[in-house]
């Protein structure tokens, strides 16, 4: 607005006075001249002293009778423009007031018949959310959630000492990169107990191909050892061979494989000996459980790089050898010749109960992938099964792969690089094998590198 222009406000209130005060006169008001003109002869003449002016005639109320006399009446019209005049006057709501002319203020007394408490508007009952998967929090079972692997890695897993180990967008382990090598050992080359078939060397695959190592010292020959990483290191223990001296018995020695070199270790304790008892890494111990020397045997220990603890869990799988077991996550999984499933949690065995189970059977394998156990033929009523299931710790579920195996028994399986292996073994009327498989995404495949092991049955096979 130029400086030199009234507001218009400033010009409203002036008019409204002078025609406010004109109405009082014409209504002959004895409110006395409070508007800024002359009184209409009333108590009160507008004179801020008290005083009655003499040059004013008396109002019709002083004369008794007649209307209204202007006469001498001044209306104060200064500072009235004729747009002032014509404007219309609306005094409700000025220019500048703060409310915009058209808010209508909201009628809240619809609101004071609803029970609306704190509690609910801090949080609506749909806003409770349900842990899941992809929150970032291992819950329900799951084996990892974002970057929560619960504190595990790839030589916890036992598939391997190098590498990283990721979760998968099911909350399952991504052992792709976990980047061991497995290491094979000993067996039995016609799969018969005789000394002069059992097996002592030692060989090494990277992914890509085997190699044959030769080290300075190694264990003497034997078949179905217990096998496991731990510390970066493959650890074997037992089974039935070379006892010094070509005398052949159940064995419980303890060896270590560093990648260089076999070292015999001396611990304080020692499990009794045995074949083909479950071996399995479980984070910062390796736990041996059953097996056989004569007997069937259901003890478990563990073993922590220095020497053999027994443990004395209140419950057990039960007494028995050629028991299929791989470790998941913060469990070791067996499943039993029996048909029955158990897990052992590192302080005791927890039977599980399955909607549906794989039919009885023993010597099998059994391994790893992406957090679930692959479990692969075996002997089922006395004949060599080919059927694949998996594990995933609470039920047991009929696999039907892309390429398939052939059926046998004692062979070994090792898990890393995102991979089940599975090698050697022994078929009924056919002999010792030499094949190497790969399990992944449902299918397994075989793989045939350039230069391979002498076919074997009972193998002892780990990752370091």
């Amino acid at each position: 607005m130029p400086p030199t222009t009234r507001h218009p406000l400033t010009s409203t209130l002036r008019l409204t006075s002078a025609l406010t005060a004109l109405a009082l006169a014409a209504c002959g008001s004895t409110g006395g001249g409070r508007f800024g003109f002359p009184g209409d002869g009333g108590s009160g003449d507008g004179a801020t002293d008290g005083s009655t002016p003499s040059d004013l005639p008396p109002s019709s109320d002083d004369a008794g009778g007649g209307g209204p006399d202007f006469a001498g009446l001044v209306l104060d019209l200064s500072g009235v423009t004729p747009s002032d005049l014509t404007a219309p006057i609306d005094l409700a709501t000025p220019p500048d007031f703060a409310t915009p002319p058209d808010f209508v203020m909201p009628d809240f007394s619809v609101l004071r018949d609803f029970a609306v408490t704190p509690p609910d508007l801090v949080r609506p009952p749909d806003l409770n959310m349900t842990p899941f998967c992809g929150d970032g929090v291992r819950n329900n079972g799951e084996l990892c959630d974002g970057n929560d692997l619960g504190g595990l890695t790839c030589p916890a897993l036992g598939q391997g000492s190098s590498g990283t180990l990721r979760c998968t967008n099911k909350c399952t382990f991504n052992t792709a990169g976990c980047l061991g090598t497995i290491v094979l050992f000993g067996g039995s080359s016609d799969g018969t107990f005789n000394g002069a078939a059992l097996l002592a060397d030692t060989w090494e695959f990277d992914g890509q191909g085997w190699t044959r190592r030769l080290p300075a010292a190694n264990p003497l020959r034997r078949y179905l050892a217990g096998m496991a990483e731990l510390g970066g290191k493959t650890v074997l223990f037992g089974g039935y061979g070379d006892s010094g001296g070509a005398v052949f018995a159940y064995l419980n020695d303890t060896w270590e494989w560093d990648g260089n070199n076999w070292t015999k270790r001396a611990p304080a304790n020692v499990p009794p000996k045995r074949y083909s008892p479950v071996m399995a890494t479980l984070g910062n111990r390796i736990i041996l459980y059953g097996g056989w020397n004569g007997a069937a045997l259901n003890d478990t220990w563990a073993w922590d790089g220095t020497n053999w603890t027994q443990l004395f869990p209140a419950n057990a799988p039960g007494a028995s050898d050629g028991i299929a077991h791989c470790t998941l996550g913060s469990r070791v999984a067996v499943f039993m010749p029996g048909g029955a499933t158990s897990e052992f949690d590192g302080s005791n065995w927890q039977p599980k109960t399955p909607a549906q189970s794989p039919p009885s059977r023993q010597y099998a394998s059994m391994s790893a992938f992406e957090g679930t156990g692959i479990l692969f033929s075996g002997i089922v009523n006395n004949a060599v099964a080919t059927d694949t299931w998996a594990w995933n710790g609470a039920n047991w579920q009929a696999v039907t792969p892309v390429g398939v195996p052939p059926g046998r028994r004692d062979f070994a399986m090792a898990s890393t690089r995102g991979m089940a292996f599975l090698f050697g073994g022994w078929v009924q009327n056919v002999g010792t094998r030499n094949d190497l498989w790969g399990y992944v995404n449902t299918s397994w495949m075989q793989i045939q590198p350039a230069t391979v092991p002498p076919p074997r049955r009972g193998p002892a096979m780990a990752v370091r």
